[in-house]
């Protein structure tokens, strides 16, 4: 599976589209961590031709359940996630602060900048295996 194609549409479940999607990406929907932070997926989607995914999750507090929504480029790192803070009662109202958010990024801008980041922690791991090999052969 290549991890670095365009997000789509792959459940009508949020749960499952989000996992879907996201595996291999990120660990931030895997079964282990939803419930270690006893949160659930709310709704998810695609935006700028697949190159961003967003999720309405909701999670427990000491106050009671709050809402928030994430962003995530093609790499799985999340953009726009709004710290426990600052985060909203209502899942609509939650779903309302991140289309504010995505209306705010350059999704274009975020995947070449990724790619950049990307590109440099790729060079340095063969690097490190470039060197360890080395030190193998000697």
């Amino acid at each position: 599976m290549n991890h670095y194609t365009p997000f789509e549409t792959k459940s009508s479940y949020p749960l499952n589209n989000a996992q879907s999607n996201l595996a291999g990406r990120t660990h931030y929907v895997d079964t282990d961590t939803l419930k270690f932070f006893n949160a659930r997926i709310l709704s998810t989607g695609t935006t700028d031709s697949g190159l961003l995914f967003w999720l309405i999750e909701s999670f427990a507090t000491p106050e009671g359940r709050k809402f928030r929504g994430v962003i995530f480029d093609i790499f799985g790192n999340t953009h726009a996630r709004r710290s426990i803070d600052d985060t909203y009662k209502t899942a609509k109202q939650a779903k309302k602060a991140l289309w504010a958010d995505l209306n705010e990024l350059d999704a274009v801008e975020i995947t070449r900048a990724s790619m950049e980041s990307e590109k440099r922690w790729f060079k340095s791991a063969m690097d490190r295996i470039e060197k360890d090999l080395r030190g193998l052969e000697q």
